[in-house]
């Protein structure tokens, strides 16, 4: 009963923070209090609980580094002037027929680039939603085209943090993570090509962009040097070299840009890189404002927090009794309809794509062990379903946040098409085309790789 009116009271500071936009690490904070109060009461010591505590935020520590570097990364991207390159060359590239299908594809390869949905919305996002506003484009439809494309590169960037917190979590490979879920895209992907290319006949746009591109020539000085930090990125990506050194390469040649073309100095950005990129003759500044190791804070601060709540669900004995809960779904509902409705559970309660993940691995690791089904098998149905199906969630901070900086209300989500095509047809697959054990695993040496356990 006690740890039922925690759970009650750490959901209430949830929905409290969210109605008076307080930062969520409050009620993360509070939900930290709760679970080891609830501990001790069922008689782990406080030393106990404080050393589970350690020991989960050890194991967050590879995450927290990435995410560093990721901020790190966009602020030197900003200042160097390749977001602004692309956005340039992608909206002078827009003709009016095939707006909504451009504004797609755009985001989806900055999106793959950056691995941030929240990063995306507000630079390219928020100039596609300006054009399509002024140019008589259906505004929901424009932004559900954008988010589609956001979420695409949120979901399967080797940059993005989600991606590197499941492979941490399941204990997989990156690399081989992203080349599965890639696999898993392109049908999704090609459906959603398909639609937004109908929609975009249907919805074309009546004014030129030469004013939107007017105005970032004065922001920035637009050059071909903006590819290098971009070739840099994916020549190590594609080596299969570590994605932190990929991510150190491309912030340092961003650097050089910077200096060289944007004439920033070295002091400007080393500010840059710790409190962000913040222009202040900017003619678009907003739009270009963001990055650094400081952006990463509240969202590190999250991490470190919640990766402690498995930790301490453990030693108190809860742990066990939700992995009883979620073994008896299994059986009862089928593995495909539990991952799917913990996904939505933890999601929905947890308001965070980080602490979902988290949770979510934690209870059905265990499950999937039992069943002698491959980790990685694990690491992509967590991908297909907990991460895509966040941004469903229109309280949950990878829904709300995006939504927010586009300036469009939940009805958006009718045309993020990607968002549902994911799980449905991943799935869906699993359970109509491969029931069978001996069809299941090929359809896991297809789409898993071959491994030693297959």
């Amino acid at each position: 009963m006690y740890f039922l009116l925690s759970f009650l009271l750490f959901v209430t500071s949830i929905a409290v923070c969210l109605v008076y936009s307080y930062q969520m690490v409050y009620a993360m904070i509070l939900g930290y209090i709760l679970l080891a109060a609830a501990a001790m009461r069922r008689g782990s010591r406080l030393s106990t609980v404080l050393r589970a505590s350690v020991l989960g935020v050890k194991e967050a520590l590879l995450v927290i580094e990435i995410l560093l570097l990721i901020g790190l990364l966009t602020a030197e991207w900003r200042a160097g002037g390749v977001i602004a390159f692309f956005v340039y060359h992608g909206v002078g590239l827009i003709t009016p027929k095939l707006f909504i299908l451009i504004a797609f594809l755009l985001t989806c390869f900055i999106s793959y680039a950056l691995g941030t949905s929240i990063g995306v919305a507000g630079t390219a996002g928020v100039i596609l939603m300006a054009i399509a506003r002024s140019g008589g484009v259906n505004e929901l439809l424009a932004a559900g085209a954008i988010l589609s494309g956001v979420y695409f590169g949120d979901r399967c960037s080797p940059t993005a943090s989600s991606a590197n917190l499941i492979a941490a979590l399941t204990k997989t490979d990156l690399y081989g993570n992203v080349s599965r879920m890639l696999r898993t895209a392109l049908i999704p992907t090609a459906v959603c090509i398909a639609a937004y290319c109908f929609l975009s006949f249907n919805n074309p746009l009546y004014i030129s962009n030469g004013g939107y591109l007017a105005e970032i020539k004065k922001d920035f000085v637009i050059s071909w040097w903006a590819l290098l930090p971009v070739a840099v990125m994916f020549c190590f990506l594609l080596m299969r070299i570590r994605v932190k050194y990929a991510l150190i390469v491309s912030s340092a040649a961003a650097c050089i840009i910077a200096c060289a073309v944007q004439g920033e100095s070295a002091a400007e950005l080393l500010h840059t890189a710790v409190f962000g990129y913040y222009p202040q003759d900017a003619v678009m500044g907003d739009i270009w404002n963001g990055g650094g190791l400081v952006s990463m804070a509240g969202i590190i601060m999250i991490l470190a927090i919640s990766s402690t709540y498995a930790k301490i669900l453990s030693v108190s004995g809860l742990l066990r009794q939700l992995n009883e809960i979620v073994e008896a779904m299994m059986r009862r509902i089928g593995k495909s309809c539990t991952v799917i409705l913990s996904s939505l559970f933890a999601s929905g309660i947890f308001c965070s794509q980080i602490t979902s993940c988290i949770m979510a691995a934690t209870l059905l690791k265990k499950q999937y062990t039992k069943r002698g089904q491959p980790k990685e098998e694990l690491a992509l149905d967590l991908e297909n379903s907990l991460v895509i199906i966040a941004p469903m969630v229109p309280w949950c901070l990878s829904c709300s946040v995006p939504l927010k900086l586009l300036g469009v209300g939940v009805e958006a989500l009718r045309w993020e098409f990607y968002i549902f095509l994911i799980p449905i047809y991943y799935f869906l697959g699993k359970e109509i085309h491969f029931r069978r054990a001996s069809v299941y695993r090929r359809f896991l040496r297809s789409w898993l790789g071959s491994y030693r356990f297959l």
